[in-house]
């Protein structure tokens, strides 16, 4: 298992996202960073953050924000009538892929008003200081999500990212965040065991458990 100053998961991501345009071209390596139906999965997002609490318009931050499969079912161009999310900087996506935040820019930040921008990765032995979310003001955010963000890192880094948004949301704010965890589901195993062969040969970002 790699230690937190060793897996730098900004460079693994983007150099596997490379290898997936290369394969499969510029719409194929978008579809693959979600792995499954990015309209579906959005519109699963936007509902657990309505089951907990995202009140329209109030600011969301959207750590790990691919490819905007979220951004866009809170917009009035998602499945959804109306847009939960209509005045501009209700809304911030970060993502460590640049080809990922500039799709971004292109498909949703003009029309809405929106931000997206670059999560830079951490130099070498100060792994902790790429999940500080420094560009945010403190007590700045309504509600945090991060959605595949936690199931990818080491939890030295879960845990720095976990005092970052501590930091920068509201009082009375809510964090959303998915996670795996080793529940006796036969297809976690499965997981598990493709991500240690992934991590044993290089290819592709970890998987990582909460336990």
């Amino acid at each position: 298992m790699p230690t937190p100053h060793h897996y730098h998961p900004a460079a693994v991501y983007r150099a596997w996202y490379a290898a997936m345009r290369a394969q499969h071209g510029e719409q194929g390596a978008l579809a693959a960073t979600v792995g499954v139906n990015a309209v579906a999965s959005g519109v699963l997002e936007r509902e657990v953050l309505l089951h907990y609490g995202l009140q329209p318009n109030a600011p969301l931050l959207d750590v790990g924000c691919g490819s905007g499969r979220l951004a866009l079912q809170l917009s009035s161009q998602g499945a959804a009538p109306g847009a939960w999310l209509q005045q501009p900087g209700c809304y911030w996506g970060l993502d460590v892929v640049p080809e990922l935040v500039a799709h971004c820019q292109a498909t949703l930040a003009a029309a809405h008003g929106w931000r997206f921008d670059v999560l830079a990765d951490a130099a070498p032995g100060d792994e902790a200081a790429a999940y500080q979310l420094d560009m945010l003001p403190s007590e700045s955010q309504a509600m945090v999500c991060l959605f595949s963000v936690f199931t990818h890192l080491l939890p030295e880094q879960t845990w720095a990212y976990l005092q970052a948004v501590a930091r920068v949301l509201r009082p009375g704010g809510r964090m959303v965040a998915s996670f795996l965890e080793h529940d006796g589901n036969p297809t976690r195993w499965r997981i598990f065991t493709d991500s240690a062969h992934a991590a044993a040969t290089g290819n592709g970002p970890l998987n990582t458990f909460v336990h």
